[in-house]
């Protein structure tokens, strides 16, 4: 590993430096990011920091890094919404952004820096760990990044349906959408719209959202056959070609007719006729 005089030293004698990673380099502090920006960060355009031992001084710091384009975060944990807000906030030319866990940012930092114009720049958004993210976050990303191409949210228990909805609806240019351990969201109202709003769309990622049912990720599987669809467990949701598709909801009304009352198997089976048609197939009960 680099030891932090050699950061120094780089910083000092490589001039022309563009792209510095400072990844696994846990001891770093404030004066010493510090001192690499006075240095080389008006012309850095790439930055990846592990963040353990940085605070709120060196992260507004990143303000004099004005041409940075790509800024990845392994570890934030001692920012505060004014580290985010002054620092962060005030880099306009950013494409990649990255922040794990940002445990002391508040619900109104996070709305407040996701919702600025500069965010149209941003084509992947990577955040981990975020407890204070919620859907006003999310509505200030379907606002302003229509250039979205990947967004990974993992660990944002504030987020819902609402939040998710707004996001389909609004960056038509996604391509990956990562929902990790989203424990707040159903997907019902929000997911099954991929099709019709989000047509670029290649992987969709449920891991760990254990509300999320398996019969939507299925459907929606079968209708997007190009989509990577990944269920809760960590599994590809298979793509179910139409005697399948049927077969499997044989299996299910016939599990049921055994022990259920005519009234209820009437309005099963008008409910799953309604799922089969919207599903582009059709089923003879």
């Amino acid at each position: 590993h680099l030891s932090i005089h050699s950061i120094k030293e780089i910083a000092e004698n490589c001039t022309r430096l563009e792209e510095l990673s400072l990844q696994g380099i846990s001891g770093i502090c404030d004066e010493d990011l510090k001192h690499v920006i006075r240095k080389v960060g008006a012309q850095l355009t790439r930055l990846i920091l592990d963040g353990n031992l940085l605070t709120d001084k060196s992260f507004c710091f990143l303000k004099h890094c004005t041409r940075l384009q790509v800024l990845d975060m392994t570890c934030c944990r001692r920012m505060t919404d004014r580290g985010l807000l002054e620092g962060i906030g005030a880099l306009q030319k950013l494409r990649l952004l990255k922040l794990q866990l940002g445990l002391k940012l508040t619900t109104r930092a996070f709305s407040t820096f996701l919702n600025r114009p500069a965010m149209a720049c941003i084509i992947y958004l990577h955040l981990y760990c975020c407890p204070q993210l919620d859907d006003y976050g999310l509505e200030g990303i379907a606002n302003r990044c229509v250039n979205l191409r990947t967004l990974y949210l993992n660990s944002c228990y504030k987020v819902t349906d609402a939040g998710i909805l707004k996001l389909i609806c609004n960056c038509k240019k996604l391509q990956i959408l990562e929902l990790i351990e989203i424990g707040g969201i159903t997907g019902t109202g929000c997911l099954d719209l991929i099709p019709t709003h989000l047509p670029l769309l290649k992987k969709l990622n449920s891991f760990l959202c254990r509300h999320v049912p398996d019969e939507l990720l299925l459907k929606l599987a079968s209708v997007m056959p190009q989509l990577e669809v990944i269920n809760h467990n960590g599994y590809r949701v298979p793509v179910l070609k139409e005697e399948q598709f049927r077969s499997r909801i044989h299996r299910e009304y016939n599990h049921l007719y055994s022990y259920i009352d005519g009234d209820i198997l009437q309005s099963f089976e008008e409910n799953l006729t309604e799922q089969c048609r919207s599903s582009r197939f059709q089923i003879t009960m």
